[in-house]
């Protein structure tokens, strides 16, 4: 009798565990959600940009919600301003569509941010820097040697919010390369 009651115990513990790993797994995947891997893996790679940094900027402009909007209008995936992607589709000869549009939100996304690399010397983290705060103000912290000692990189960032948004990407790139890479 002593066997078989610590054998059902044995099981329910076993049975708990189970649970609270099923239960943790659609905890993470709720709370990273990962979805457009073609459409990130086929842009990142045309663009020649690191794939888990797309996915974590699209995490933290987003939270991958297409019709997600913010209180400046940017929109999208990568919440991208109209009038930004509207230029930027016109210099490149990128057909125009709608930025709720996820391929076409994370093509504009892409092609924006290899610009904005290839204008920043290649250093994804000025890149992202610009996209995040705009390029006329990384130039001029550039310029500034309280943000930049060489004009290339930035040791600090004004913005705040930029300095959050950097760190933000740095952590979910971690995050989702662990979790699904």
């Amino acid at each position: 009798m002593k066997r078989r009651k610590k054998k059902n115990r044995m099981v329910w513990w076993l049975l708990g565990i189970i649970v609270i790993l099923v239960i943790g797994i659609l905890l993470i995947h709720r709370l990273f959600p990962y979805r457009y891997e073609e459409e990130i893996k086929s842009f990142a790679q045309e663009y020649t940009l690191p794939y888990w940094t797309v996915v974590a900027i699209i995490k933290t402009e987003s939270n991958f919600e297409p019709d997600a909007q913010s209180p400046k209008n940017a929109q999208g995936l990568m919440q991208l301003k109209e009038n930004t992607a509207s230029w930027f589709a016109d210099k490149e000869n990128i057909p125009q569509g709608e930025l709720t549009d996820p391929s076409y939100n994370i093509k504009i996304g892409c092609a924006y941010l290899a610009y904005l690399r290839q204008s920043f010397g290649g250093d994804i983290y000025v890149a992202l820097a610009a996209y995040n705060a705009g390029e006329g103000n990384v130039r001029t912290w550039l310029e500034n040697p309280v943000y930049s000692s060489d004009g290339k990189t930035l040791e600090n960032i004004p913005f705040p919010e930029t300095e959050n948004y950097i760190k933000k990407i740095k952590m979910y790139q971690k995050i989702y390369r662990w979790i699904y890479g």
